[in-house]
């Protein structure tokens, strides 16, 4: 069974490309990954059943089991996402393409020179010409000239991968630490509640019986304050309408009880 988002690819960033920007680092490597695993079944067939196949060396013997250790660990890498699992293969590319760089140079070095001591190690007929011998040199080096820009190409895929699989793993991590945020339509704004990472005794649910058409600028119900009722008199202690005063400054103003005026 393939796990679910085994090939979930992330193709916001351009710079998670190769081929000229034609295919994701993440499907490369899985074509590495077929690659070297066809290689390594095929190893392992010409082993067991071919009688003058066999390992010469304690150091031979090594590098054939680190080989399984790196397609295992590529395996691991693309199924998981995880950057550490490449690194077994990207120092066994750097090793290769070390070596294959010093033997395209050998080979250079027997093409300019082709009578060198160095040459003559790899000429089997004597009486070669010089541009016969030449000729020879000129497709050994095509040769590893092809091998080498093929294994620079799986270094770079790893490279790639390891820096897509780190900025996949901090997207996760951010992801998961950011607080979710509830986002709701009100009549006259916009009103965003936060709910903020789970701590002890508090719950991350949103609130509930919220109403979606709520005036977000409204007052809460602790904030609010209800408007004061005015009633039918003044609560003013030096203004009162009472009878005995109203009867006081009628009389007052009778005719007769006016001062007279000078």
């Amino acid at each position: 069974m393939i796990p679910s988002g085994m090939f979930l690819l992330d193709t916001t960033n351009p710079r998670f490309y190769t081929c000229c920007r034609q295919m994701h680092v993440k499907m490369a490597l899985f074509v590495v990954i077929v690659i070297l695993t066809f290689l390594e079944v095929l190893d392992t067939i010409l082993f067991i059943f071919n009688e003058n196949y066999s390992l010469d060396s304690l150091t031979q013997a090594i590098y054939e089991v680190f080989e399984y250790v790196v397609v295992f660990c590529l395996i691991l890498a693309f199924i998981k996402e995880k950057s550490i699992f490449l690194i077994p293969y990207i120092g066994q590319m750097i090793l290769l393409n070390v070596v294959l760089a010093l033997v395209m140079f050998q080979w250079l070095y027997t093409f300019f020179f082709p009578y060198s001591d160095m040459a003559k190690q790899f000429i089997v007929d004597p009486n070669m010409g010089r541009f016969e011998r030449m000729g020879v040199f000129l497709f050994l080096v095509g040769i590893s000239v092809l091998a080498y820009l093929i294994v620079f190409w799986f270094l770079q895929v790893g490279f790639c991968c390891y820096m897509y699989f780190e900025d996949r793993t901090n997207k996760k991590k951010t992801m998961a630490s950011t607080p979710q945020e509830v986002t709701v339509q009100g009549n006259n704004g916009r009103l965003t509640l936060v709910n903020q990472p789970n701590q002890p005794g508090t719950s991350n649910k949103p609130p509930e019986n919220l109403d979606p058409f709520a005036d977000p600028l409204a007052a809460t119900p602790s904030q609010s304050h209800k408007p004061q009722t005015v009633g039918g008199n003044f609560a003013n202690p030096n203004f009162s309408l009472s009878d005995e005063e109203d009867d006081e400054v009628f009389q007052s103003r009778k005719p007769g009880n006016n001062p007279p005026i000078a």
